[in-house]
């Protein structure tokens, strides 16, 4: 831990005490906007290759937004199935925030 953070549990008087509080504070389990926050995060951080050729980073910023976009539509509900098709048929496929907006024109329909 840092010394910032650290400072806030200097107060707790045993090692399980401490250990609920950092649990509660910083656990994902139940906070599934973080976990996605950090899943997005993880795309972007684990593979930390460095590329200078624009074909290599062009191909790869494709499959990560793929990866992203195949995700999103996975999660949405049945009665948007129409749109999933939509999506998924355009070439190419069209990014995060495209297939969002498609997304919610739908709905909104």
């Amino acid at each position: 831990m840092t010394k910032d953070i650290r400072s806030l549990f200097l107060r707790l008087s045993t090692p399980k005490k401490k250990w609920e509080v950092v649990k509660n504070t910083y656990s994902v389990d139940q906070d599934a906007s973080k976990a996605y926050q950090l899943h997005c995060e993880e795309l972007d951080d684990i593979d930390d290759c460095i590329m200078e050729c624009a074909n290599d980073i062009a191909i790869y910023t494709t499959k990560v937004n793929s990866e992203r976009v195949y995700k999103f539509l996975a999660g949405l509900d049945p009665h948007v199935d129409g749109v999933r098709g939509h999506v998924l048929s355009t070439k190419p496929l069209p990014d995060m925030q495209a297939a969002y907006a498609m997304t919610c024109a739908e709905a909104n329909r």
